[in-house]
């Protein structure tokens, strides 16, 4: 699954600290403006490390509202200005860097373990040093979704807090309902990749793994699954109603005419396979046990060269739907291979 803007911004700062102040900069430089997953805060005092009740608050709020909608990342140190219409966002107009930025992190640290009920795991301050002046800084929190909402702010009058857009809004009971209810779902994390198969006659024939894990608390009952592929690259595929992989349906398809090929699988025609909280079930593989499998090869160099894609979508009962490409071309064959078949 692709990561999302506060994943990669994370990423981005522990993978070098060092550049960590240039990207609080940007923000600023650029005047980028507050969203779903973006707020900035200025300290109440940004002399000293202390937090004032406001800072508190302001936290808790934003922990809060981020937690129970699609996470978020609070930046600290940021001033951000705009109208007072709820429809324009705010957006970063200057640096106001913490002096005492270890003590203050410190500070942070202890609060968002009780900022907000109940706890978040995963949720972390990250320390941002000015490069001028190692005492002086910004503080990065990231708020991950929750995975068992709601989430109460424990310093902003002890409400629940949702984002919609840039703001964030306190919670209707209706609101409360719902996102229990959504914390009920599987929670649907899919792996699909390639795998060489050696045993076949010739190069450049993959396996098409697809895999789906359950990290929720209740079982995917039903879903489906849509491929789209060029007829440059799919050789052929096998469903088998037995486990005895008689072949049914298996095509060599000529060189690249431009046509597209769908193919759809749903659980109910797969033996009604449900997923299980803590399991993973493998949907699609010849190298692993299932009686489904699909193997793609390049035909031609010109489509080594530009390549052809494997488009997958997830569709599942109750769950958001999922999509995803793999792009076969020559570069992903040798690094599959393990040696240089097109140049």
């Amino acid at each position: 699954m692709a990561q999302s803007f506060p994943e990669l911004f994370v990423a981005q700062i522990e993978a070098a600290p060092e550049n960590a102040e240039a990207l609080i900069e940007a923000f600023v430089a650029q005047k980028r403006a507050e969203d779903l997953h973006l707020e900035f805060k200025q300290k109440h005092d940004a002399t000293k490390a202390l937090l004032a009740d406001t800072d508190k608050g302001r936290l808790s709020k934003a922990m809060s509202s981020f937690a129970n909608s699609d996470g978020g990342l609070i930046v600290c140190g940021v001033i951000a200005k705009g109208t007072n219409d709820p429809e324009v966002s705010d957006v970063a107009e200057a640096l106001a860097p913490i002096s005492n930025i270890d003590a203050f992190h410190s500070n942070l640290n202890e609060l968002i373990s009780y900022a907000i009920n109940t706890r978040l795991p995963g949720a972390r301050n990250l320390k941002v040093l000015c490069r001028t002046d190692a005492s002086k800084g910004y503080v990065v929190t990231y708020v991950p979704a929750g995975e068992i909402p709601p989430y109460r702010a424990e310093f902003a009058n002890k409400q629940y807090f949702k984002r919609s857009n840039n703001q964030s809004y306190p919670m209707e009971p209706f609101d409360i309902r719902d996102l229990v209810a959504r914390g009920r779902y599987p929670k649907i994390v899919i792996n699909a990749g390639l795998v060489h198969i050696p045993s076949r006659i010739g190069l450049g024939f993959f396996d098409f793994v697809f895999s789906i894990r359950n990290e929720g608390p209740s079982a995917l009952e039903s879903w489906k699954l849509v491929l789209e592929y060029s007829n440059a690259i799919v050789l052929g595929g096998q469903v088998d109603g037995l486990r005895n992989r008689s072949q049914t349906g298996v095509q060599f398809i000529g060189p690249d005419n431009g046509q597209w090929w769908r193919s759809e699988f749903w659980s109910v025609n797969l033996g009604d396979r449900a997923v299980y909280p803590e399991d993973e079930s493998v949907i699609i593989s010849q190298t692993a046990d299932t009686n489904l499998s699909y193997v793609f090869a390049i035909h031609e160099h010109s489509v080594a060269r530009t390549g052809r894609p494997i488009n997958w979508r997830f569709y599942g009962w109750n769950i958001p739907s999922q999509e995803g490409s793999i792009l076969l071309n020559g570069k992903l064959v040798n690094q599959l291979l393990g040696r240089s078949v097109f140049n």
